[in-house]
This record gives structure tokens, C-alpha cells and sequence, in this order.
């Protein structure tokens, strides 16, 4: 569900339709909860990322609660504690988020969320992170609301996963000004094309960027106009070969869709896509608001959910198998262990 572009304070312009449809639907005043907060997944969670071979979980985290950041809340708390290693977390900025890595442990849970720390993470809001099957590469976006200029999208290195990353380096050209374009939650196959989306223009549309050379892009191209709606299109996840496309849809009701789009080779055009069936997707009030669509090598997907039927608006971080009739679901919430490291103990 990414795209959060803040401006000044608590606005946030890209998920404004959705504000405005959520509380059409939750129209009962001002909510007051007297519950306390959740060890976990209390706050703000987003941007999931798996690698392919199912092992690392990338996700980000802030302090705030779902609901305060989706709605701007301007008298809003914390309402659990920052996870170790946070950046920032004494100025007061409390609702940015900071990019984390979870290992996979042996008996299927997850370990104890690792802080990528600086310079990934800084005070301002970084986001939508993509990594290569190796963990050696790393794209993702920055949002500042002190200094635009500091606002952009970013690729790092490193030579192996266990070595530190490297200094981020601004993409290219309309690819790394984030703060014009817009272009987040970005996608890079193994021969180095780019598939990413935007808000920047009102609806939510889909591009791609061809690869010209080492680190080098084509400008921004939409993809086919049979991909884009009046709606939000969002969050591109592509097969190495690029002949699997999946994405998110948003209807003006919050609920997401989850469609595909296949074609035989990089030759052919893309065909028509269309909706996946997602089996007990919706929460407990029957809407279904996720995004962040990843797979593994054998096809499981990765995904957060924003449940409207707890207090907070929780987000869950979630996985599905897909079926044989290629529908998904049900899907079940991963299992963190936070005094287990995994990776080997790493």
C-alpha cells in the first residue's frame, strides 16, 4: 500500500481517495480505543519483500498506527515501541519508517526484525524496498518532508549479504526524483529492467524502463493501456523470464484486486490481464485492503494486509499458496520468534 507522499506535516495526498472512500464505509465519528497496543504487529508495516528462494523477508516499520498514518492524524501517538536500530527515533518525526530484514528460521517463523541501518535509514521515510535473489542489490524510495530534495529512489550494492550495503546512489534522471514523479516500489528482473509505478498524475499507473547498460535506464514508459483503469493500478511484481506480471488494482471502496498478465516471450505483447481469486483475503468487516505482492521461486506469496476489524488498523503480514486453479488463499500470518536471530544465528 505504498506511496505515502507527506507534505509539511500528516497529509498524505496519494492514499487521499482511499481516506475519503474508508471513511464513507467507518463513517461513526471519532474512535476511541482503550485497547493496548500489540507486541507485534503493533505500528505501521508495509512494503514487503521476499526473496525468491523464500529466506529473507524485507519489510518496513514506524511507530504510528495504520489508521493515524492512512488518515493524517494529526493527534495521533505511538502506539508500540521502535524495533532496535531505528533512525531517528528521537526527533519528531515518530510515524517515519525505517527499511527491516527478517530472516527465515528452520522451523518456518521468522526472526527478530533487523534494522538496515544507516545510510539506508535515516529521520525521513524509506520505503518500497526491492532486493535481488543474491541480496546484493538494493532499491528503494525516500520521502522527506524537511528537504524535498532529499526525497528520491536509490540503488545500493554490496559484494555478498552478510557484508554491510554501500552508499545509496540516486537513480537516474525521472527515475530517482521522487518528489516530481512519483515512480516507487520499484522491480528489476535479472537482465536489469525496471517496472515500477506512480500516483503522481491522480490514479495509480503502471511503467517500466528498459535497461540500456550497467545502472542505465531508458526513460519511463507506461505500460500497455490494457493494464491502466480509471482506478489505481499498483505495485508491479514480474517473473525473471518477464513473462509473468502481477499487480494490485485499488477500487474507490479501498477493496485491492490482484491481477496477472502473461505472455509466451519478451517478443509478444503483454495479454489482457485479469483478477486472480483470492480466497479469505477480506477481514472480519469483509474489505479487503493489502498490497505489496511478492512470490517466492514456488510461487507462495508475500503480502500485507491492513485489518480494519482491529482497533488499530493492524497490519499483518501475511503468505497464501496458490492453488491449482491459480486462485490464492487462505492466507495465514507469519510467525515471528524475537529472541531467535535467524540465518543461522546471523
Amino acid at each position: 500500500m505504498k506511496q505515502i507522499r507527506l507534505e509539511k506535516s500528516w497529509k498524505s495526498e496519494n492514499y487521499f481517495v482511499l481516506i475519503l472512500a474508508l471513511f464513507s464505509i467507518f463513517n461513526t465519528g471519532c474512535i476511541k480505543y482503550n485497547e493496548e497496543p500489540k507486541p507485534f504487529p503493533a505500528g505501521y508495516i508495509d512494503s514487503p519483500y521476499i526473496v525468491p528462494d523464500g529466506s529473507a523477508l524485507y519489510f518496513i516499520h514506524s511507530v504510528a498506527s495504520t489508521k493515524d498514518i492512512l488518515t493524517g492524524n494529526p493527534e495521533a501517538k505511538p502506539v508500540t515501541d521502535y524495533f532496535p536500530g531505528h533512525q531517528g527515533q528521537n526527533g519528531p518525526y515518530w510515524w517515519n519508517t525505517d527499511i527491516y530484514v527478517s530472516y527465515r528460521n528452520p522451523d518456518g517463523t521468522w526472526g527478530k526484525p533487523q534494522n538496515l541501518g544507516f545510510p539506508i535509514n535515516t529521520e525521513h521515510m524509506e520505503f518500497g524496498p526491492w532486493v535481488n535473489e543474491e541480496q546484493t542489490i538494493l532499491i528503494f524510495s525516500r520521502e522527506s518532508v524537511t528537504d524535498p530534495s532529499l526525497s528520491g529512489s536509490f540503488i545500493c550494492f554490496r559484494t555478498n549479504k552478510d557484508e554491510p550495503w554501500g552508499e545509496p546512489q540516486r537513480l537516474p534522471g525521472k527515475l530517482g526524483d521522487y518528489q516530481t514523479y512519483g515512480f516507487g516500489d520499484f522491480h528489476m528482473t535479472p537482465i536489469g529492467n525496471l517496472y515500477f509505478w506512480t500516483k503522481s498524475s491522480g490514479d495509480g499507473v503502471l511503467y517500466w524502463a528498459r535497461s540500456t547498460g550497467s545502472n542505465s535506464w531508458s526513460d519511463p514508459e507506461p505500460l500497455p493501456q490494457s493494464f491502466q483503469t480509471d482506478l489505481d493500478e499498483t505495485q508491479p511484481w514480474v517473473n525473471d523470464d518477464e513473462t509473468v506480471i502481477y499487480f494490485n488494482r485499488r477500487g474507490e471502496d479501498g477493496n485491492t484486486q490482484l491481477l496477472v498478465s502473461t505472455r509466451p516471450d519478451t517478443s509478444t505483447q503483454w495479454n489482457t490481464p485479469q483478477a486472480v481469486t483470492l480466497q479469505g483475503f477480506a477481514d472480519d468487516n469483509g474489505y479487503l485492503i493489502w498490497g505489496e505482492p511478492s512470490f517466492t521461486a514456488d510461487e507462495r506469496m508475500f503480502f500485507v494486509r491492513f485489518n480494519t476489524a482491529t482497533p488499530y488498523w493492524d497490519a499483518e503480514l501475511l503468505y497464501a499458496d496458490k492453488n491449482k486453479d491459480g486462485s490464492y488463499g487462505p492466507p495465514q500470518k507469519l510467525i515471528f520468534k524475537f529472541d531467535s536471530p535467524g540465518r543461522d544465528g546471523k
